[in-house]
């Protein structure tokens, strides 16, 4: 493993292996917006779904449109194949995202290999190819991460390209498309071009052809709006309006603004997730001048004010992880110097921060995101007749709003309070669904079409761990 980490393009296909592994195995979403503004949106135009089942942001034209559309573009061109499964078809959408995250990593490495050069290069290496989140986020089709893969594009098509032009004309593309794709990605883009003006002084007519780039973007995004919803809606300010100016998003549950930083030492596994977080505080005290420092500023800005906080909406800034993580080592260094420190204890850091992080993207990008999806999956392939699915406490195609992408239209679900009131007398196919804390005082007949464990795991159930664990249950019943 530490030798491989030594050639970066050994380590690049390691990568594209995990990858095409969480492309497999890492099913369902991370998020529900994942779900329900993109896939149930472009159910809608697909006769999958109807308005009423749309959530609100539906209604209020809020949402940016150009992943829904380019859903339905490559929906139809899957129909057109005579492919019908709904689960294949998002497979090849992971697959779509993780070759363009794919791309964003190469190009990432391309410009931090020139810029630094760590005393230990497989650190340097191991970063920005095999760290578990950016893999992960890698392969969701949300809207946080196509934004951060164009405007990781964008912004290293800036120092890597040779000619100027294709510098400028590269990032207005990239920078746009991130925009496009979430409009928070403006923030990040704020930030790059006060960088361009204030540091790096860039020529007044390429910082013209940037701006002018990105208008034809936001115009781009109108016309796009126009063909989703029927009629002329600028859903940039609808977003704005809502969700600052009616301030709709505190309604989801507000967070102190230290939340992001508490949040991350968390999720990115503790001690080591340290080294980002001084990462962040070094670079802004000794790499203020940075192009990514300046470019996250305002992003970051925004998010720590805004009451309502989801750790999704750092995503974005995920593909720049490895920067954070290269200036935390560069700190580690410098103060083990600094205070005369023995190198075998950055040694034993570097081998266990390897150690435990390979773990994580292995556990990580070989389980579900959304376990539910291997539920839906059973239930879809069991029957193409008319179906009915009961459940006894909540719907399972109702987590926050009802799912029909996954779903054949002919499946309805219905709630009962007990297994007797399951009518078999009928021709439709009949589901039950019901998970351990259902306490079902009988044994229910059929066949088992999904469960979320295997039945062997039962050998392993030592302490009653599995008992305590949520496992879901659907029984055929005729």
């Amino acid at each position: 493993m530490f030798k491989i980490l030594k050639s970066p393009s050994q380590t690049s296909i390691l990568a594209l292996m995990a990858i095409l592994v969480a492309s497999v195995l890492s099913v369902g979403y991370h998020s529900f917006d994942e779900q329900f503004q993109i896939l149930e949106f472009a159910g809608l135009k697909l006769g999958l779904n109807q308005p009423e089942t749309m959530t609100w942001e539906y209604r209020e034209q809020m949402r940016p449109t150009i992943q829904p559309l380019f859903t339905i573009l490559l929906f139809k061109v899957y129909s057109f194949l005579g492919l019908k499964s709904p689960f294949l078809f998002v497979f090849f959408l992971r697959v779509i995202s993780g070759l363009l995250g794919f791309c964003a990593i190469k190009r990432v490495w391309r410009y931090l290999a020139t810029e630094y050069k760590l005393k230990n290069r497989q650190l340097l290496v191991f970063l920005v190819f095999l760290i578990f989140p950016v893999l992960y986020n890698a392969v969701r089709v949300s809207s946080e991460n196509w934004a951060g893969i164009f405007f990781t594009l964008g912004f290293t098509a800036y120092f890597l390209e040779k000619s100027q032009f294709k510098k400028i004309t590269y990032a207005g593309l990239g920078l746009g498309l991130a925009f496009l794709f979430r409009y928070q990605a403006g923030f990040l883009i704020l930030g790059f071009g006060l960088w361009l003006l204030f540091i790096k002084r860039e020529q007044f007519k390429w910082i013209a052809y940037l701006g002018g780039i990105l208008l034809l973007a936001v115009l781009f995004g109108f016309l796009l709006d126009r063909i989703y919803y029927g009629e002329w809606v600028w859903s940039v300010y609808n977003y704005f309006e809502q969700n600052l100016l009616e301030d709709k998003v505190s309604g989801f549950g507000v967070d102190p603004w230290y939340w992001y930083l508490t949040e991350t030492t968390v999720r990115l596994i503790p001690p080591f997730s340290l080294i980002f977080i001084i990462g962040l505080v070094y670079g802004y005290i000794k790499k203020y001048k940075h192009p990514i420092i300046w470019s996250m500023a305002p992003f970051l800005l925004i998010h720590f004010l805004i009451g309502h906080k989801e750790i999704r909406f750092l995503f974005p800034l995920l593909y720049f992880l490895p920067f954070l993580g290269i200036l935390g080592v560069e700190c580690l260094q410098l103060l083990m110097d600094k205070f005369s420190i023995k190198k075998g204890y950055y040694k034993w850091f570097k081998y266990l921060f390897i150690l435990v992080y390979s773990v994580a993207l292995i556990v990580i990008i070989t389980k579900p995101a959304d376990p539910r999806i291997g539920l839906y999956k059973g239930v879809y392939h069991a029957t193409e007749k008319p179906a009915i699915l009961y459940y006894l406490d909540k719907d399972p195609y109702h987590p926050a709003n009802e799912i029909f992408f996954y779903r054949r239209q002919n499946l309805k679900t219905k709630r009962v309070a007990s297994v007797e009131e399951i009518n078999l007398q009928t021709d439709s196919t009949v589901f039950l669904a019901y998970s351990n804390r259902d306490k079902l005082t009988e044994e229910v007949e059929g066949e088992i079409v999904y469960r979320t464990f295997p039945e062997w795991i039962n050998v392993i159930n030592v302490g009653g761990w599995l008992d305590r664990t949520k496992q879901w249950k659907v029984t055929k019943m005729n």
